[in-house]
């Protein structure tokens, strides 16, 4: 595939930055000032519009929160929340 011009620094200009964003993420899931996640994500989005393994690995990501979210959903759900309301007081007559 041959890239050519405007087009081709475009793509370079984009995986620079999404390898960027990968090593300051990885960085970042270390140290406490550094948003860590968000800048790994956000690498993978720039890096899967030209590599089939980042858009492969984004997709992985996305079902695997969408798994846990629905989970979580599940467990936060109308029954859940009715028991842990507080009874009500009923007045003696």
């Amino acid at each position: 595939m041959r890239i050519e011009g405007k087009r081709r620094g475009q793509v370079i200009l984009r995986q620079v930055t999404g390898y960027a964003c990968l090593a300051i993420g990885a960085a970042g899931c270390v140290l406490p000032i550094l948003p860590g996640i968000p800048l790994l994500l956000a690498g993978l989005g720039l890096l899967a519009v030209d590599s089939p393994w980042a858009a492969q690995l984004r997709d992985r990501l996305k079902e695997y929160a969408g798994k846990q979210l629905s989970k979580l959903r599940g467990k936060v759900g109308p029954e859940s929340q009715a028991a842990k309301a507080p009874p009500e007081i009923r007045h003696a007559e």
